[in-house]
């Protein structure tokens, strides 16, 4: 797993899930999305870093903020599928449960990063 590259990977829901509010025609499932062990960061901390990691408090942080993260995304898709108007807000939004697991995976995976640099 590459540090960089997941902090990448979670930045870019920003965009993806603005893009699917304005048109969610490519109907993403709120079960799927919602659930962290699918994207390769999350196959990766329930598999192989398990048994690198575990030991680390920063590792289980990682894994309730990740998470967290996907149950934000999957909760915005249920309500975009459910035909609710989203506000731009719910995912830009600073104060949004999308923008905070958001920041505290990033924030998280930065702590790892710089006690395992190399995995």
């Amino acid at each position: 797993m590459n540090w960089d590259d997941a902090v990448k990977a979670h930045a870019a829901w920003k965009l993806k899930l603005l893009a699917y509010m304005r048109d969610p025609s490519k109907k993403l499932d709120p079960a799927v999305v919602g659930v962290d062990n699918r994207c390769p960061l999350g196959i990766w901390l329930h598999g192989e870093a398990k048994q690198k990691l575990a030991a680390m408090p920063e590792f289980e942080d990682l894994i309730a903020e990740h998470a967290r993260f996907h149950r934000a995304v999957g909760s915005l898709v249920a309500e975009v599928n459910a035909g609710k108007a989203v506000a731009d807000q719910s995912v830009l939004g600073w104060e949004s449960e999308f923008a905070a697991s958001s920041r505290s995976v990033v924030t998280t995976i930065t702590k790892l990063k710089r006690k395992v640099p190399n995995l």
